[in-house]
């Protein structure tokens, strides 16, 4: 199960696995990769988070302006983008293909960062 805390939907998100409970704040988190029935969650600080759900389940959990799917597999938080070639995203030392679909979207929001929401 996922959830977003309510009174705090934009800055954290709580995993639940059995009675385990993971909260993650949403500022911390780089990527999120689609890996079959699973999602890996990359974090700052290095740590990789395995959980069981679709990519697009853990989407609608995060704040739309915060965080962009640029690919089928992968959903990057906008805040930590170092770089964007119109195929590729480098976010830390991660570079990611952004597929056609998204490559408008992303060359949009990152031209105009009046729309990115900085404040997680």
């Amino acid at each position: 199960m996922l959830y977003s805390n309510v009174p705090n939907r934009n800055t954290s998100i709580t995993l639940v696995e059995g009675k385990v409970r993971t909260r993650i704040a949403t500022q911390d988190i780089l990527l999120i990769q689609s890996e079959h029935i699973y999602v890996r969650i990359l974090l700052r600080d290095g740590r990789k988070i395995l959980y069981r759900c679709a990519l697009r389940d853990i989407v609608r959990q995060l704040p739309p302006k915060s965080f962009l799917q640029v690919h089928r597999g992968y959903v990057v938080n906008l805040r930590w983008v170092n770089a964007f070639d119109g195929k590729h995203i480098t976010i830390a030392q991660h570079v990611l293909p952004v597929s056609r679909t998204y490559r408008k979207q992303l060359k949009d929001i990152l031209q105009n960062p009046r729309y990115l929401s900085i404040q997680n």
